[in-house]
């Protein structure tokens, strides 16, 4: 059996650097001039080889995680397949991108188990729960989670995985820079457009 052409952090890199198509076909086009470079089969295999590996990302978050501080935050979230008829694991749901949010009134309603939080606590919270909602767009636009076109579910939950890895490596450069996730997408590119620029491809020949 030949060795794979492609690893993880092949696909991870992939889903940091390309702008907006995150397919199998769009990876195996960007691919470094190599004489076995990996083709969008080769990348689509990966995505369906491997086994989902939550502990490469604990592994990977670990060193950047105070567990004796901060708030443990769990949210869903929805994949915005709206045509999608034949893709694994896509179901539907409630989308807060197409819904307002459903209250009673003018009240929302909150649980906890914890009997002593007041006010100020509340609304601290809320503010905490509100990060958790610029993740997951964060996810989606600068690492495409929604927007692979794979159908099965052990490779749309691979691709997931693995974007919320390249995302984190976003995270952590912002954190040590200060650049938002979107310069630090962007900072990918800007040379390429430099070079454009300074060699445009797509221009009119003359008419006079």
């Amino acid at each position: 059996m030949n060795p794979p052409k492609c690893n993880e952090n092949d696909y991870i890199n992939f889903l940091m650097a390309t702008q907006k198509v995150f397919s199998c076909t769009e990876a195996g086009k960007v691919q470094p001039d190599a004489a076995n470079a990996p083709c969008h089969d080769s990348i689509n295999r990966l995505l369906y080889r491997l086994c989902p590996n939550t502990e490469a990302l604990r592994d990977e978050s670990g060193k950047f995680v105070d567990l004796n501080s901060g708030v443990l935050i769990v949210d869903d979230s929805t994949s915005d397949k709206p045509y999608a008829q034949k893709i694994e694991i896509v179901t539907r749901h409630r989308s807060g991108r197409h819904h307002a949010v459903v209250k009673d009134g003018d009240i929302e309603y909150r649980a906890t188990d914890d009997l002593e939080t007041d006010e100020l606590r509340r609304l601290q919270l809320a503010d905490y729960s509100r990060r958790i909602e610029e993740y997951h767009r964060g996810l989606k636009q600068f690492c495409g989670a929604e927007r692979s076109q794979v159908r099965l579910a052990e490779a749309r939950r691979n691709h997931i995985g693995l974007s919320i890895r390249a995302f984190l490596r976003f995270g952590v450069f912002s954190l040590k820079t200060g650049y938002s996730w979107f310069e630090a997408k962007t900072r990918i590119i800007r040379d390429a457009v430099k070079n454009y620029l300074a060699n445009p491809v797509y221009v009119l020949s003359p008419t006079a």
